[in-house]
């Protein structure tokens, strides 16, 4: 049974109990639409060069409610934290004791109709089959509501483990992030994954940003190397409201990120920073869309991947200059290091202006370490293995430092030098 049947198969014994999260009739909408428009494929535009062939047999496991949170590695800052497994919450691994009082929180299912009414499934209308499975599912999830004026004083970490121990597994989160007027939250996931067979991590997420408030979203991919991800973001300002986000992956076979930023009012600022470690044969795609809809906003992007062996990378990056966004400013860069002259790097950074009025770049590199900086080092007496790899670690420092968190940034420049460097 392919994947597409399978997930159909699914859903006839999911729907009947499950949440009213997603209405009755909006569930059977989507499961239509994955029923028509498939799985993607290489044949689809958004998909042509991240093939999806290779799990398409294989027999997932839906239900996730069994799996076992060992092996789980917790990062060394104080937070707060939730623990996702095979993607349901496990209650008594969190901790999120005191962010009562900053913010409500609570699983996706139990969030108020006129909430969900208001912001639930606001994604822009791609005909994508995995999009559409997800909302058919949706019901584990987290729901977090940042009140007027609150700053919670801690991260909010969520872990995310796919436990195969007892088979592949399918979790399909789906979190809606609001964070009203001046309010922040640093918003951090870590995916990982134990045992020996496949999972897939089809997960979409929803952030809504009021005036003057401010969101850093850090997702940091540290899954197995049976792991296939496909995760899917988007983020919606309001007047004058600020995001900072950082997507680093450095394992799993097959990667997929899809961050969509939508800047739907005046004074609004996005940062977006990428970094990806290819290797083996491992596959990481990031795409990426601004939608500069309303004047007087910015964005800058910055994307950087390592490849090495046989692994390859996909960036595809859209910045859309809609008619009335005058005054923008946008800025995207992706740079590339090829370690081994298998490695391949597919990059297609695009620029769509409608306005007369603004100041917009884009540009993408693809090429080897540095050989004069490299010689410069070796003439030092710098052992080649150690001034490549520090050539590679200034390469991505720039990305590295935008974490914020100084001990998460520590822990994470460690584990990325060491898989620069194993």
């Amino acid at each position: 049974m392919n994947l597409k049947d399978l997930i159909l198969q699914e859903y006839k014994t999911f729907a009947p109990n499950a949440s009213t999260v997603v209405s009755k009739v909006l569930r059977e909408e989507s499961i239509k639409q994955l029923e028509e428009w498939g799985i993607p494929t290489i044949k689809q535009e958004e998909w042509k060069y991240t093939n999806l062939k290779s799990i398409l047999e294989t027999p997932f496991q839906l239900n996730g409610e069994n799996g076992k949170a060992e092996g789980l590695h917790y990062y060394n800052i104080a937070a707060y934290k939730l623990v996702f497994v095979n993607g349901v919450l496990n209650t008594a691994l969190s901790d999120t004791k005191g962010i009562e009082d900053f913010a409500t929180l609570k699983s996706l299912s139990e969030a108020e109709p006129a909430v969900l009414q208001k912001y639930f499934n606001k994604f822009h209308p791609f005909k994508d089959g995995l999009q559409a499975s997800n909302l058919a599912f949706a019901q584990h999830g987290v729901y977090l509501h940042v009140a007027k004026g609150k700053h919670l004083p801690k991260p909010l970490v969520i872990y995310y483990l796919a436990d195969t121990t007892q088979g592949p597994i399918l979790a399909q989160p789906r979190n809606l992030v609001v964070l009203e007027q001046n309010s922040s939250v640093k918003w951090i996931e870590s995916f990982q994954s134990t045992g020996n067979d496949t999972s897939f991590t089809n997960i979409c997420s929803e952030f809504f940003l009021h005036k003057d408030s401010n969101l850093e979203q850090y997702k940091f991919q540290q899954e197995n190397d049976k792991a296939y991800h496909v995760g899917t973001s988007q983020v919606v300002h309001l007047e004058k409201s600020y995001s900072h986000s950082a997507v680093m992956t450095w394992s799993g076979a097959l990667v997929r990120n899809n961050l969509n930023i939508h800047l739907g009012a005046e004074y609004c600022e996005a940062h977006l920073y990428g970094l990806y470690l290819g290797s083996s044969n491992r596959h990481i795609d990031n795409h990426t869309l601004v939608d500069h809809a309303m004047p007087n906003c910015y964005s800058n992007e910055l994307y950087k991947g390592i490849l090495d062996d046989e692994s390859t990378g996909v960036f595809n990056g859209k910045i859309w200059v809609q008619k009335d966004a005058q005054k923008t400013n946008a800025f995207q860069s992706n740079k590339n290091v090829l370690l081994s002259a298998k490695a391949t790097m597919n990059t297609k950074p695009q620029l769509e202006i409608f306005a007369d009025d603004v100041k917009c770049s884009h540009g993408a590199t693809v090429g080897q370490l540095d050989e004069e900086a490299l010689f410069f080092l070796r003439a030092r007496g710098i052992p080649v293995d150690q001034a490549r790899l520090l050539l590679m670690q200034a390469f991505s420092d720039d990305v590295l430092n935008k974490i914020t968190i100084p001990e998460l940034q520590e822990e994470i420049t460690a584990t990325i030098a060491q898989r620069l460097h194993p």
